[in-house]
């Protein structure tokens, strides 16, 4: 998947873009919907783990005689490998689901840029300059330029 790509605009094709938009925020929303499932079956997965590890931790402290303390269960739960995996997984998840939540940012500002583009279209913007029957465009920038390079010629040789 490549969200600059989908993201990208290409100025040319203003019409198919706005005909792809929507399909493209409901294709992230619904990526993001998926991820956000991901999440919390990840986060669930974390609990699960840490009260099973919690009741196991418990039985073998008690079997083996020892003094059974929050703290101890509690570090022995976050130190097991089991406990380890499942937080790596939560955390992987919660990444994929701020990476959607950006792509979905970005194709409202997407949106936005398509409106504004088009503004500029509707406006003229991409437009060639047409000059006036009689009235020779090429011929007055070249006046204009000559003539503030006299003046700035002028202004040197007066120093």
């Amino acid at each position: 998947m490549s969200y600059e790509y989908d993201l990208s605009i290409d100025e040319n094709s203003l019409e198919e873009e706005w005909l792809g938009q929507p399909g493209l925020y409901f294709k992230y929303s619904k990526l993001l919907a998926e991820a956000e499932e991901v999440k919390n079956k990840a986060k669930d997965n974390l609990i699960l783990t840490a009260a099973e590890l919690d009741e196991s931790i418990r039985e073998e402290l008690k079997q083996n005689g020892e003094k059974i303390t929050e703290k101890i269960v509690e570090t022995k739960v976050i130190q097991s490998v089991a406990y380890i995996d499942a937080q790596g997984k939560l955390i992987e998840a919660i990444h994929e689901h701020q990476i959607l939540k950006g792509a979905i940012t970005s194709l409202e500002h997407r949106k936005s840029a398509l409106e504004n583009l088009v503004k500029l279209w509707l406006g003229g913007y991409y437009s060639e300059p047409k000059a006036k029957e009689g009235n020779d465009l090429k011929e007055k920038t070249k006046k204009k330029t000559q003539t503030k390079a006299r003046k700035k010629l002028n202004k040197k040789e007066k120093k």
